[in-house]
């Protein structure tokens, strides 16, 4: 990875204790660049804000009361201190090697402020944590704020 970047990502949660492990795990996989998880929890009562201090890895949290995803990312991106902004809901997964491609990119052509990538459907056949994900989809070009990486 490029040691130019420092990469914030921001994770906007809503109720969303059973998956959010998954989320940051998802991110933490992606290698060595340096990063930042910023999570910020948008009013939830699902039991979200006792499990975010169990997480581990550079992450930092902020709570707030329930005002939407959108203001929650903007939360988060008034405390992010990275020069590249990637956003991921907290039922959502990053593939691996998704950093890893998206920096190249940005890396190569400096001239880019964004880098969009496909997304693929998942659903959880279990309750709770995501132990058995099953894809319904081919990956596609769609528009979801998770498959994009910003400047």
């Amino acid at each position: 990875m490029n040691p130019d970047f420092f990469i914030s990502v921001i994770v906007p949660v809503h109720n969303g204790a059973a998956f959010l492990a998954d989320a940051v795990e998802s991110i933490q996989r992606q290698g060595d660049a340096p990063l930042e998880i910023i999570i910020v929890d948008d009013g939830s009562t699902d039991g979200t804000a006792q499990l975010i201090p169990r997480l581990t890895g550079n992450i930092r949290a902020a709570a707030q009361s329930n005002r939407g995803p959108a203001a929650a990312r903007n939360t988060g991106l008034r405390m992010a201190r990275g020069n590249v902004i990637g956003f991921l809901d907290a039922d959502d997964l990053w593939p691996a090697n998704k950093l890893a491609l998206q920096l190249a990119c940005l890396a190569d052509h400096p001239d880019i402020g964004i880098v969009h990538g496909s997304i693929q459907c998942i659903r959880t056949k279990d309750e709770g944590r995501r132990t058995k994900n099953e894809t319904f989809s081919d990956p596609y070009l769609g528009l979801q704020l998770g498959s994009a990486l910003c400047r």
